[in-house]
């Protein structure tokens, strides 16, 4: 996974609220806008960072020099928060 490019998918807006970011899909039935992920603040930033350009390596090196977090804690945390994202239909592999 440390090569894959992820980018957002069209049609997500995006909303910061008391520091809360949410993300709201408004594309296809509106039942899809059931579908809001909010997110903590680290995850806020690592969806602001997911723009097509930057592999699983470069994200994780950003939160690693951006936060105090362990390198195997944060990996982990990545890949979780990155199948998140795929299962909710947020992203897509570049």
């Amino acid at each position: 996974m440390k090569n894959k490019l992820f980018k957002q998918k069209d049609g997500i807006v995006t909303r910061t609220i008391a520091g809360e970011t949410i993300l709201v899909p408004v594309y296809g039935d509106l039942a899809d806008i059931q579908k809001i992920f909010s997110v903590d603040p680290v995850a806020g930033f690592i969806w602001e960072k997911i723009d097509g350009h930057r592999s699983f390596k470069e994200l994780l090196d950003l939160i690693i020099n951006e936060y105090d977090v362990d390198h195997e804690v944060a990996e982990n945390d990545l890949a979780g928060f990155i199948d998140s994202l795929k299962s909710a239909g947020l992203i897509l592999e570049a």
